[in-house]
């Protein structure tokens, strides 16, 4: 018995084959994919591999290779058309018969591919004839490079009714055709009309690199307040808004190099974002995100980073991300979410910032647990007992959406965790008499103390290597510091001003400008080897070896972030000490979280460079 091509391949990639697998045989994952001993030879170490992203396994040992209906087919023994309907049965598709209707809708999908094609050599042609000069100049506006345009198979659909029309059916394409394909729009009364009028055209594309529809952007020029920013071929035999992501064949294509899977909201952040070196981008069709979308970016990477404006619309598209997600959560898999700052997307970003502040806001992304434990926190406020209650029963009805079970009892317990730990919290600070006798708080001193030497030892060690500033990161965090002393600011900043006038100075050349500026005393303060930290410094042979010079620079950064969350903390609960409002109780809780989030990221990192 035949199966319609398209059903083949849609329920191949509606089931990762490594649960297809992993339901028949032990496999482990070993980073992006994962390994076992071979069902179809004896042997005594692991040479069977399956691979999510390229959808089938192999065996080094003795050559097995196939997709997940060629496993079940060898595995279990059984014809291949038994091995579609058991596939299809686990991956909960009907499945369909190749009758002479099914032989006919195939053969007019076949001639549809054609026709989209065609469409798609038409625009590509208009956006480089002298009709697409604006269509040109917008991308040029953009920062859009023509290799990145090329790459992405951009067009120009003209301002014109019938130009697309009377292109194609001069080849002899009928007008029904174009209708189906979605390149025409029929109107109630009178003759179809081009559905894509003085727009850029994005074509859009399945898995397998094939266009089946386009997205269109209105110029600037033809902007009008009736007509749609963007608009989105209808749903065809080809086209299914909610199954398909803009650019996700490049990024299956690359997905398993080390970079994470980024989900954009528009065509141009997937392509600036691209064209930045960020190619595993992606973005849903116009909508929000969709189940069988979320099947999508799990099938390439466990965790896929939502990029999100940081303004209340974003916060609310991240909550119905995370709201649909729970339902689907596996072990292993999950969501993280970058808000960006607000007024922002990352074409807007990356062109004010760069590619560095997107790599931040991606690696400072949080995890699904947490927002959703952020998000439910902040809508009980002070969590007095009745509120705490009313809390935790929220929390655990939201983790009751998770149909894994062991993924529920898991976010059960982190939240529980954190209830435990508001809770300590909240005892711990209740605890403190509103009249407070000395040396029931910490040594405010001894903490500014503390902070101020760490202040010191940074400041001393850029101006005994001052091109370490050269290095982006190290100068926005060097450039974000706010000292407590007010001399040791205005050197900090003094230097920073001195090494961004010259792509090389030595340590002698930027303390003889301080010394000119007023700053003799200071400095060589600073550089007495007297001081401790100072001496590590000077003894631990860093002078010689960049990357020891950064790593000194990222400890002491690091504990200098510390300690100055610790003095904000002191400062909050010797506030709510003297006024346990809501507002000053609300600060001391966002501080505690601040300090449990840094301390954990911190150990992580420490982890693994003991691992490495």
């Amino acid at each position: 018995m035949r199966f319609p091509p398209e059903f083949i391949e849609r329920l191949k990639h509606h089931i990762p084959i490594s649960e297809v697998v992993g339901r028949r045989v032990t496999i482990k994952r070993h980073g992006h994919e994962f390994h076992g001993l071979c069902p179809f030879h004896k042997e005594k170490s692991p040479s069977f591999t399956v691979n999510d992203e390229k959808g089938f396994f192999h065996c080094f040992g003795c050559g097995a290779h196939g997709d997940a209906i060629g496993f079940i087919k060898d595995f279990e023994r059984v014809e291949y058309r038994e091995a579609v309907e058991r596939l299809a049965g686990e991956a909960g598709l009907p499945v369909p018969q190749m009758t002479r209707e099914a032989v006919e809708a195939e053969r007019k999908r076949h001639s549809l591919e054609d026709v989209v094609a065609l469409a798609q050599a038409w625009f590509t042609e208009q956006l480089y004839a002298p009709i697409g000069k604006d269509a040109r100049e917008y991308l040029r506006d953009r920062g859009l490079r023509k290799i990145a345009a090329e790459s992405f198979a951009l067009g120009f659909a003209p301002n014109s009714r019938d130009a697309l029309k009377t292109a194609l059916t001069k080849q002899g394409i009928p007008e029904a055709m174009l209708v189906e394909a979605g390149l025409l729009a029929m109107p109630d009364e009178g003759a179809p009309y081009d559905r894509f009028r003085a727009r850029l055209i994005f074509p859009i594309r399945n898995a397998q690199g094939k266009t089946v529809a386009f997205g269109g952007r209105i110029l600037p020029q033809a902007q009008q307040t009736n007509a749609a920013k963007y608009l989105n071929s209808p749903e065809t035999p080809l086209f299914k808004k909610g199954e398909m992501l803009f650019a996700y064949d490049i990024a299956r294509r690359v997905a398993g190099e080390g970079d994470p899977l980024i989900v954009a909201e528009g065509y141009m952040d997937v392509i600036a974002l691209h064209q930045a070196g960020f190619t595993t981008a992606v973005a849903p069709l116009g909508t929000a995100i969709t189940q069988s979308q979320l099947g999508l970016l799990w099938r390439i990477s466990p965790e896929p980073i939502l990029c999100l404006d940081g303004d209340e619309a974003g916060s609310r598209a991240m909550l119905r991300a995370a709201d649909l997600a729970l339902p689907l959560l596996k072990a292993g898999t999950g969501l993280k979410f970058a808000l960006l700052p607000v007024g922002e997307d990352p074409d807007s970003l990356l062109r004010k910032s760069g590619a560095g502040a997107l790599k931040q806001s991606f690696a400072q992304a949080r995890v699904l647990s947490q927002v959703l434990w952020e998000h439910t926190l902040s809508r009980f406020g002070d969590p007095s007992p009745e509120r705490r209650a009313a809390l935790e029963q929220q929390l655990m009805q939201t983790a009751e959406k998770i149909a894994d079970p062991l993924v529920r009892q898991h976010m059960r317990d982190y939240f529980r965790d954190r209830m435990f730990s508001l809770k300590s919290f909240k005892k711990g600070m209740k605890s403190v008499p509103v009249n407070v006798t000395p040396g029931t708080l910490p040594d405010e001193n001894d903490d500014k103390s503390h902070l101020g030497k760490l202040e010191e030892q940074i400041v001393a060690l850029v101006i005994l290597h001052p091109n370490i500033l050269h290095q982006s990161d190290i100068e926005e965090h060097f450039g974000h510091m706010d000292f407590t002393q007010p001399v040791l600011d205005k050197l900090r900043a003094c230097t920073l001003e001195l090494s961004a006038g010259t792509q090389s100075m030595d340590s002698a050349a930027l303390q003889a400008e301080l010394a000119s500026r007023g700053y003799s005393e200071k400095v060589e303060a600073l550089l007495n080897l007297k001081n401790a930290a100072m001496a590590t410094i000077h003894h631990s042979g860093i002078i010689e070896n960049p990357d020891a010079i950064r790593h000194a620079f990222e400890q002491a950064y690091s504990n200098y972030t510390m300690k100055k969350l610790e003095h904000e903390m002191h400062e909050a609960r010797s506030a709510y000490v003297n006024d346990t409002s809501e507002q000053n109780e609300i600060r001391l809780n966002a501080l505690k979280m601040q300090i449990d989030e840094f301390q954990r990221a911190r150990y992580a990192e420490k982890s693994n460079e003991q691992i490495s």
